[in-house]
């Protein structure tokens, strides 16, 4: 039964993961993109933390951890929900509509619209700066280590997809107000990647109490 309602979404992904992996020079240069995105905002961490090898309590190392923690959860939400970004789009030009004739859950049908496969550069760049934040910090490799390991990004990925729908949902009132619900989505980010320290005090209050990311 599962199978029967999975296989439409699968033949979707399918067929646009073949689509874009028929242009390689486009694909991979677009995938390359991503990763740069990932390393752009890990540069930003290596500059705080060389002009103070502490801040807000945290070694390069440890920063490096948050980050990379940070980064993975979002990056695997973006991968999934990040195509909920275009509903604005959807709304416009009517595809919205198609997508509501169809006997299939609205949201699904959003998520595998247009399945970016470049998204995983991201998530890629998370997993290499996770491997080198474990490699310097020599951490104890209990369990309760390794499921910290592997629950943070998945948990951060939840919070970051919810945020992800939620600004998506709003677009039906806001229409064109996608650049004031980035604010949240993309900005929730940013304050999880990067010590508490360097936040304004209300910016801090606000995605930590508010929008825990």
């Amino acid at each position: 039964m599962a199978d029967h309602l999975l296989s439409p979404y699968r033949a979707v992904v399918s067929a646009q993961l073949r689509s874009q992996l028929s242009y390689r020079s486009s694909f991979w240069t677009n995938l390359a993109a991503s990763f740069a995105l990932g390393l752009l905002e890990f540069v930003e961490i290596y500059v705080l933390l060389t002009v103070s090898p502490v801040l807000g309590g945290l070694t390069f190392a440890q920063a490096t951890l948050v980050f990379a923690l940070a980064n993975l959860g979002f990056a695997l939400a973006d991968l999934v929900c990040g195509q909920i970004d275009s509903m604005p789009t959807f709304i416009r030009q009517g595809q919205l509509d198609g997508y509501l004739l169809r006997p299939l859950p609205l949201l699904p049908q959003m998520m595998t619209a247009t399945f970016e496969l470049r998204r995983l550069g991201r998530a890629a760049f998370g997993v290499l700066a996770l491997i080198m934040a474990c490699v310097w910090l020599d951490l104890d490799w209990s369990v309760s280590t390794i499921y910290l390991m592997i629950i943070t990004p998945l948990i951060g990925a939840l919070i970051h997809g919810a945020l992800f729908v939620l600004a998506g949902g709003l677009q039906f009132w806001l229409v064109d107000g996608a650049e004031f619900t980035n604010g949240f989505v993309y900005g929730s980010s940013y304050a999880g990647q990067v010590p508490g320290s360097v936040l304004l005090a209300p910016a801090k209050i606000f995605f930590t109490f508010v929008i825990p990311a």
